[in-house]
């Protein structure tokens, strides 16, 4: 398994949008290269984000969704979204 990651992130507001687009802009150069390494390969591409939320009423929930530009990527490149939620 390959992975490409922003590392953990702990902050008072969690910005899906933000974390996806940085990612995207980080791989967009290399789109037909990854296109062609999941076919050539079988393999499987997800965008995986994993998210622990507070129960704590005070604190701000994540903004989750993404961009246009990260959506057509993903289409491009043929993969998918997993979005898991935890409650703490």
């Amino acid at each position: 398994m390959w992975e490409f990651s922003t590392d953990k992130i702990e902050d008072d507001v969690i910005d899906v949008y933000e974390m996806s687009s940085f990612i995207v802009s980080q791989l967009a150069p290399y789109t037909y290269n990854i296109r062609k390494a999941i076919e050539s390969f079988n393999l499987e591409a997800t965008l995986s984000v994993a998210l622990w939320i507070t129960s704590d009423e005070s604190k701000s929930t994540p903004a989750i969704g993404f961009d246009n530009n990260v959506i057509a990527f993903l289409h491009e490149v043929g993969a998918t979204i997993d979005v898991d939620t935890y409650i703490v």
